[in-house]
C-alpha cells in the first residue's frame, strides 16, 4: 500500500490557515501533531521531510487508525513476496535526540539524508508549488519537502533565491511608517547624512572658486600611487550603492509581498532611494577626503574613518538582531530579514540587461571618480591650486643686498622635483626646490647653472611641501659673506592673488576679473577693486592692497642736525616731489618696489624737460629707502630727459641688483607690518651715511653704524586734516600749507622755530 503525502493550506473554522499535509485520505495539520518517529514512517515511503518537532507517533497513530493498518497489511504483504528493499531497511537516520528542533530532514539522493539549516524555510504558503507536484509528473511515493532546498529541481529552477540585504534599510521596505523599525532605518539614514553634512562643510568652501575643495597643492609619487588603489577599494566596498543596484536589477514582485507581508512598491522604492543616496554621498567625500591626503597614513585613516560611517547600517541592524536593543519586535525583525527568502525571477537576474545594470554601475563609477582624479592631477601638475604671485621681504642685518631681492614672484612653468618656481619680473631671481637639502631657497639662476641648491643666499628649513607659502612661519636661513650659515631674523611671505581667471589662450595677464571669480573679495579691502590680478585702488589710496593712504605730494627736509650732505661737501636738495608719468596720466606715480620716487625736479613735464646735469633721488629699493644722485647711477649719465628718466625706471624696469650705483644714505629699515610700515613716504625715518665706498654688488647699502643715525630727518610738507594735520592751533590751508602758525614759528607746517628759540622746533617731521 502506497501512503502519498502532500503539503496543503488547512483551513480552520474560523477563517485562518495552517500548514499542514495529507496522508491517504486524512489530512494532517502541522500544528496539531507532536512528533513522528523514523518507525512510524511507512516502509514503502522512500524519503520525505518532517519537521522533527511536529509529528508524534502516538498522536500520529490515534489520528490515522487506518494508516497503521494500511502499514501492516503493506508489510505482510512485502513479507510474502519478499519485496523489501534491504537499502531502505538499512538506510541511516539521525538519532531523534541528535536532531534540534530547526531542523529539517530533506532528501538529498537515494543514499543519503541532507539537514536543512536554520533559516531555510520559506515564510511562503507552502502550497505554493502543489499544482506541480500533483500533475502526476513527480513521484507520489515522496513525501513533498516543506523547505525548498536548491538541489531539489522542480519549477523553481525558473526561479532564484534572494534574501533582503542585512541592514536597517531593508526595514523601510515593509515596515508601517509609524513602527519602531521605520523608525529605526530612518533615525539611521539621517544620522550618516548628518555626518556626511557636517563633514562636507568642513572640507568644502564654494567661496574660494580656484580651489572649493582645499585640495592640496600636490603630492609625492607614492601618495598618488595610493590615491589610485583607494578609489577602487572605496568603489568596490561601497555596498550600499551596489546592494541598491541589486534591488533594482532583481525587481519587485509578488513573491517578497507574501515573504514581507507590508511590502509595496513605493516602500521598495523609497529603500533604494535613500540607500542610493547615502552610499552615493558616503563615497564622494570619501574620494574628497582621499584626495586632499598629503601622506599614505593620512589617506589610510581618512578612507578607514569614512567606511566607518557607511557601515552604521549593517552594525546598527546586527545589534538589533543580536538583541542589543531588547529581545523584542526589533530583534524578531532583524531574524526575519536575515532568515527570509523570497523567490525573483532567473531570467531578470541572469538575462544580458542585468548583466549590463551591474557591470555599467561598476563602470560608470570607476569612470567618474577617475576622471576627476584625472582633472584633480592635472591641476596640481599645472600648478592651479597653487598662488599665482607672492610678495616675499627679507631682512638686511646680515648680507645688505638681501633686501633689495625682496618684492613680487610671479608662479613659472619650470619645476624642480614636482615644485613650480617663482620667479621676480627680472627672471634673475628665483624661489625654487632643492632636492638635495630638500628645502625651498632663493638663488639667481644663470644659464650655466640654474641648479637652486647651488649659490643660494637665503633657504628655509627642511621642507617636503609643494607650497612655498607653508615657509613663510618657519625659520629660514641666509649664507654671511665667509659662506656660513645663520638664522634670518626678518622675512615675510604672502600671496597676493586677488582674483584668477584665464581665457582660451591659457593667458591671465591682461583680463580683468568680474567678482564672481573673486578668490578673496576682501583683498583689496574697501579702497580697490581686483583687475589683472590686481588691485586698482581708488583715487587717495596706494599700495598693493590699497591699503596706504596716497603718497605725500612734497617731501621736505627738517632743518636739524647737520643735513644731508653730498661726498664733496654739498647739501643735497632740501624739497622733493614724486616722479610721475606725462600727461594725460600724471597722476600715476612712477614706482620702485611699489613705493614712489622721488627727485628734486619740481617741475619736470614743463615746458622745459631738459634734465639738469645733477639731481637728488630718493627711491624704495626693497627695505630701506636710499637717499641718491643722478651722478651716482652710470646708466642715467647720457639721460637729459624726463620722458627718458621715466623710461629707465618703468619701461626698461631698474633693476636694483643688476644697476649700477651706490647711495650717500640710507634709512633705517621698514618691514612689512612693523610700526613703520604704515606709509609710502620716508617722512619720518631715521638715516645713516652709506658706508660703500664704490657700487660694488653687496656692499652699496651697506650702512655705516660707526657714524650712527643723522639727527635729519624728512617730513611731509602737504597737510590735510586726516593723515597730516597742522600743529595745534595752526589752520591748513586750501594750498596745502599751514596757516596760523603758533608761537612765532613758520614754515609749510610751521617747522621753522623763532629765531629766539635756538633749534626747537614745534614740527619734528614724525
Amino acid at each position: 500500500m502506497n501512503i502519498m503525502v502532500k503539503d496543503r493550506r488547512q483551513e480552520r473554522p474560523d477563517g485562518s490557515t495552517a500548514d499542514g499535509f495529507t496522508v491517504g485520505d486524512e489530512t494532517l495539520v502541522i500544528s496539531e501533531v507532536k512528533t513522528l518517529t523514523s518507525g512510524s514512517i511507512p516502509n514503502n515511503v522512500s524519503s520525505g521531510a518532517f519537521r522533527s518537532d511536529d509529528v508524534d507517533k502516538e498522536d500520529a497513530a490515534a489520528a490515522f487508525p487506518n494508516a497503521g493498518t494500511a502499514a501492516a497489511g503493506s508489510s505482510a504483504e512485502e513479507s510474502s513476496t519478499n519485496k523489501v528493499e534491504p537499502a531502505q531497511e538499512d538506510r541511516p537516520v539521525p538519532p531523534q535526540d541528535d536532531v534540534s528542533d530547526d531542523v529539517v530532514a530533506t532528501p538529498l539522493d537515494d543514499d543519503g539524508i541532507k539537514l536543512c539549516e536554520e533559516g531555510c524555510v520559506s515564510p511562503s504558503p507552502i502550497n505554493e508549488y502543489d499544482d506541480f507536484q500533483d500533475n502526476g509528473s513527480s513521484n507520489n511515493n515522496e513525501l513533498q519537502p516543506l523547505c525548498r532546498d536548491p538541489s531539489v529541481q522542480t519549477q523553481e529552477s525558473d526561479f532564484t533565491k534572494r534574501c533582503l540585504p542585512e541592514d536597517t534599510f531593508s526595514f523601510l521596505i515593509y515596515s508601517r511608517g509609524k513602527s519602531c523599525t521605520f523608525f529605526l532605518a530612518t533615525f539611521v539614514f539621517l544620522f550618516q547624512i548628518a555626518i556626511y553634512a557636517v563633514l562636507a562643510v568642513d572640507i568644502i568652501d564654494v567661496s574660494k572658486k580656484k580651489n572649493p575643495f582645499k585640495l592640496p597643492v600636490n603630492v609625492e609619487t607614492p601618495v598618488r600611487i595610493a590615491e589610485a588603489l583607494a578609489i577602487v577599494v572605496a568603489i568596490i566596498t561601497q555596498d550600499d550603492v551596489r546592494k541598491a543596484v541589486n534591488l533594482v536589477r532583481d525587481g519587485c514582485d509578488e513573491d517578497l509581498a507574501k515573504a514581507f507581508p507590508g511590502a509595496t512598491k513605493a516602500k521598495w522604492i523609497l529603500s533604494i532611494a535613500l540607500r542610493a543616496i547615502e552610499g552615493l554621498f558616503g563615497l564622494f567625500l570619501t574620494f574628497l577626503l582621499i584626495m586632499r591626503s598629503t601622506t599614505v597614513i593620512d589617506l589610510l585613516l581618512n578612507f578607514l574613518a569614512m567606511e566607518f560611517v557607511s557601515l552604521l547600517d549593517d552594525v546598527v541592524f546586527a545589534m538589533a538582531r543580536e538583541g542589543f536593543f531588547g529581545r523584542g519586535h526589533l530583534q524578531k525583525e532583524a531574524m526575519k530579514v536575515s532568515n527570509t527568502f523570497y523567490h525573483v525571477s532567473r531570467f531578470a537576474v541572469e538575462s544580458r540587461n542585468a548583466t549590463f545594470v551591474t557591470v555599467l554601475y561598476f563602470f560608470t563609477l570607476l569612470v567618474a571618480f577617475f576622471t576627476g582624479y584625472g582633472i584633480i592631477v592635472t591641476n596640481q601638475n599645472s600648478g592651479k591650486y597653487l598662488c599665482e604671485n607672492i610678495f616675499a621681504q627679507y631682512g638686511d642685518e646680515v648680507v645688505p643686498m638681501l633686501g633689495m631681492f625682496s618684492g613680487m614672484f610671479w608662479r613659472g612653468t619650470q619645476s624642480f622635483d614636482g615644485r613650480l618656481i617663482y620667479s621676480d619680473i627680472f627672471g634673475t631671481t628665483s624661489l625654487a626646490y632643492c632636492k638635495k637639502e630638500k628645502r625651498w631657497t632663493l638663488s639667481m639662476p644663470t644659464d650655466n647653472n640654474s641648479d637652486p641648491c647651488n649659490n643660494w643666499y637665503a633657504a628655509s628649513s627642511v621642507s617636503k611641501d609643494f607650497d612655498i607659502l607653508t615657509t613663510a612661519n618657519s625659520q629660514w636661513f641666509v649664507k654671511t659673506p665667509t659662506k656660513g650659515v645663520v638664522p634670518l631674523s626678518q622675512h615675510f611671505m604672502a600671496c597676493h592673488d586677488c582674483g584668477h581667471i584665464e581665457n582660451d589662450s591659457g593667458d591671465s595677464d591682461n583680463i580683468p576679473v568680474p567678482d564672481e571669480f573673486d578668490i578673496n573679495n576682501n583683498f583689496c579691502g574697501d579702497f580697490g577693486t581686483c583687475q589683472y590680478n590686481g588691485c586698482v585702488c581708488k583715487v587717495g589710496r596706494f599700495g598693493l592692497r590699497c591699503e596706504y593712504s596716497e603718497p605725500c605730494k612734497t617731501l621736505e627736509i627738517n632743518k636739524r642736525g647737520e643735513g644731508f650732505i653730498k661726498a664733496d661737501g654739498s647739501n643735497f636738495a632740501s624739497e622733493y616731489y614724486p616722479l610721475v608719468f606725462p600727461p594725460p596720466d600724471n597722476q600715476d606715480f612712477v614706482t620702485s618696489f611699489n613705493r614712489p620716487i622721488y627727485t628734486s625736479l619740481s617741475d619736470p613735464w614743463g615746458d622745459n624737460q631738459t634734465l639738469p646735469d645733477d639731481f637728488d633721488l630718493i627711491l624704495h629699493v626693497g627695505v630701506r629707502w636710499i637717499l641718491t644722485s643722478k651722478s651716482l647711477f652710470s646708466e642715467l649719465k647720457d639721460v637729459n630727459g624726463t620722458g627718458r628718466l621715466v623710461s629707465y625706471f618703468w619701461d626698461d624696469i631698474f633693476n636694483t641688483l643688476s644697476a649700477n650705483y651706490s647711495a650717500s644714505f640710507v634709512s633705517e629699515p621698514v618691514f612689512i607690518g612693523n610700526h613703520l610700515d604704515d606709509q609710502t613716504s620716508p617722512f619720518g625715518l631715521r638715516w645713516m651715511y652709506s658706508s660703500a665706498s664704490d657700487n660694488a654688488f653687496g656692499q652699496r647699502l651697506q650702512p655705516d653704524y660707526e657714524k650712527g643715525f643723522i639727527e635729519t630727518k624728512f617730513f611731509c610738507a602737504v597737510c590735510n586734516d586726516s593723515t597730516n594735520r597742522c600743529p595745534s592751533k595752526a589752520v591748513c590751508q586750501s594750498n596745502g600749507k599751514c596757516g596760523s602758525c603758533p608761537n612765532g614759528s613758520s614754515g609749510t607746517m610751521c617747522q621753522i622755530p623763532p629765531e629766539s628759540s635756538g633749534n626747537s622746533t614745534i614740527f619734528d617731521g614724525n
